[in-house]
């Protein structure tokens, strides 16, 4: 198994409450990420909680919610032949009433599965970008 992985950080003014409210309602994620169709939650937002994530163009994923931390972040994973995508989201204090929002990619897996890393996550500064001047 071989492991790819990549991360961005944007600072904003939204509050962990405002990212939160945008986080938690999967429903909502493609008016922040282009990249996604529709994304569906079996249930509450809690961990254990499985959808699909539908990308444009292409057939759903099923994941799975594996940490759960209001306000604070929260972990899906998918299983793909070869291997898992884990995509983890946080929001931490960067000090003056300013916040550091992530979005990082880890796959672990085969070397076809990390070869798609780089487009999986070509669209992240997009994503977490947008998601932030929403919620500011």
């Amino acid at each position: 198994m071989t492991t790819y992985g990549f991360e961005h950080t944007v600072t904003t003014t939204a509050t962990p409450a405002a990212v939160w409210a945008r986080w938690s309602d999967p429903a909502d994620w493609p008016s922040w990420d282009e990249g996604l169709e529709k994304v569906t939650l079996d249930g509450e937002f809690v961990v254990g909680a499985r959808g699909e994530l539908t990308v444009t163009g292409q057939p759903p994923l099923p994941y799975v919610l594996t940490e759960v931390r209001p306000n604070e972040g929260f972990t899906d994973e998918t299983e793909m032949p070869g291997g898992i995508l884990r995509f983890s989201h946080r929001i931490e204090p960067a000090g003056d009433g300013r916040w550091l929002l992530t979005h990082r990619l880890e796959i672990d897996g085969s070397d076809e599965l990390k070869a798609m890393g780089p487009m999986i996550t070509e669209d992240f500064p997009d994503a977490v970008g947008a998601l932030a001047r929403m919620c500011e």
